[in-house]
């Protein structure tokens, strides 16, 4: 689990984060591997004072964080922007010009790797809601019940989904789509 931290005040933000990575074997019994020497600190720009913290995944698609924040950084070389949300919205652009670029066989498995962690997700969550909501054993649970937590966990996720801003990167669609590949019907 990443630990990072941003303290802010009116003069300066100042950015801390862990320096470990678990490298799992992938197998269910398997044994994992901590190393304390990853970087997840980056500057976006050598020339202006803007830095991104990564967590989760190492990788994009197969292509490491680091690589892709590099690239960004040379291509943008001195130039600036008025907003650091101007940086992210660069960023996030650069990200979807070169996601063309890496072989559609690695989209695809991507893609069906996130479709597989969202239904673990929504699944976890959902059975999650009803233990929380209901003092029974589970086998007297009813289809309705099952599906009012899980209508209840889908508006969480879309409300929070909505608001993301690595959507633009998958396009505005993607979100939805993914959820019909599921065969789950929204709620709005």
């Amino acid at each position: 689990m990443t630990t990072e931290i941003a303290i802010m005040n009116k003069h300066a933000i100042a950015l801390a984060a862990d320096s470990a990575v678990t490298l799992s074997s992938g197998s269910r019994y398997g044994s994992n591997k901590i190393f304390n020497s990853v970087n997840k600190i980056f500057t976006l720009s050598k020339f202006h004072p803007v830095g991104v913290m990564i967590y989760g995944s190492a990788d994009l698609m197969s292509i490491p964080w680091e690589i892709l924040i590099k690239n960004y950084r040379n291509q943008c070389g001195e130039k600036s922007f008025d907003k650091l949300e101007d940086y992210s919205h660069s960023f996030i652009s650069f990200l979807k010009e070169h996601v063309s670029d890496i072989p559609q066989e690695i989209q695809n498995n991507y893609f069906l790797r996130s479709i597989f962690l969202f239904t673990k997700k929504l699944s976890d969550n959902t059975l999650e809601k009803i233990k929380k909501s209901k003092n029974k054993n589970i086998k007297d649970i009813s289809a309705q019940e099952v599906q009012d937590a899980l209508n209840d966990v889908l508006k969480e996720i879309i409300s929070a989904q909505k608001t993301s801003p690595l959507r633009p990167l998958f396009g505005k669609d993607a979100f939805e789509m993914a959820l019909r590949v599921c065969c789950i019907n929204t709620v709005e």
